[in-house]
């Protein structure tokens, strides 16, 4: 029987799956403070270190002791009230969306109507410190591989926080096709391991226990594309990237994904983006 392709989970569609951060924190409370009534316009995660947390949102009372999480969605109303001694770390996101795209057909992550106490998530140590030890390592950002590591823990930590809540929360998306969603997930972090260099199908295949074939039949049918083109868009993304947002060299950043040599890498850019590097790193 022939499979259908499903096109929710291809590589190219995935965006809004992609948090943008807007910042990440490190409180320590060493008086009783309030913090007053306010609407979320982004997503906020607040994982406690040491101490209670206490808060309100949407009117409902919140109580966070160490190793629990929050996360507060657009739209929520929160405010706080915490006394010494706290410690707590968090991030502010928001999810990329298509231009021109109407609110009522933007993504969310969460179900719309769940409960505040739906919100709240055990944080495992074992998971959460390490990331958060890495990710206060990396700050101040003082060069763009600095940047590029405390973006991957970011990532990091979104999914794992988005794996620590009720899977009925979340959103019927995310539900809906959840073991396509992880080979998805799980394919992104081994291209995201492989990014500086080669990793061919047969290698792709072995890390997920299966034959070559199998794998890129269910490569095909998930993201319409053959393993290997699916690996050189996933480098060519972040080649963009690097291109736009940081300050480094096209020789730089072909060295950096493991191309031959600048050339090669802006022939392979130009090829499948329609334009070379030149023009992407001048626009920027």
């Amino acid at each position: 029987m022939k499979s259908s392709p499903i096109t929710e989970f291809n590589l190219a569609d995935m965006d809004w799956l992609h948090p943008i951060f807007s910042s990440a924190y490190f409180s320590t409370r060493r008086q009783k403070e309030r913090y007053p009534r306010h609407q979320h316009l982004e997503y906020e995660i607040i994982i406690v270190a040491h101490g209670i947390y206490t808060a309100k949102v949407n009117n409902t009372p919140v109580r966070l002791r160490k190793n629990q999480g929050l996360i507060l969605k657009p739209g929520d109303w929160h405010e706080d009230s915490c006394a010494p001694p706290l410690r707590y770390r968090g991030l502010k996101f928001f999810l990329r969306q298509e231009t021109g795209v109407s609110s009522a057909k933007k993504q969310e992550l969460l179900q719309p109507n769940i409960s505040v106490h739906d919100q709240i998530f055990q944080a495992n140590p074992r998971i959460f410190d390490p990331l958060f030890h890495v990710l206060e390592q990396q700050t101040p950002h003082d060069s763009p591989l600095r940047q590029l590591i405390a973006d991957a823990v970011l990532r990091e930590i979104f999914w794992q926080v988005l794996n620590a809540l009720d899977n009925n929360c979340l959103s019927p998306l995310l539900r809906r096709h959840e073991p396509e969603h992880l080979m998805v997930r799980q394919l992104t972090q081994l291209f995201e391991n492989h990014i500086h260099g080669h990793l061919s199908a047969a290698e792709m295949a072995q890390a997920f226990h299966c034959s070559r074939r199998s794998f890129e039949q269910t490569c095909r049918n998930l993201m319409n594309d053959s393993p290997a083109r699916c690996f050189l868009r996933f480098k060519l993304k972040r080649a963009s990237l690097l291109l736009e947002q940081t300050g480094m060299l096209i020789k730089e950043v072909a060295d950096y994904l493991g191309f031959k040599d600048a050339n090669h890498f802006s022939r392979v850019f130009t090829r499948h983006i329609g334009k070379p590097p030149s023009a992407i790193k001048r626009r920027s």
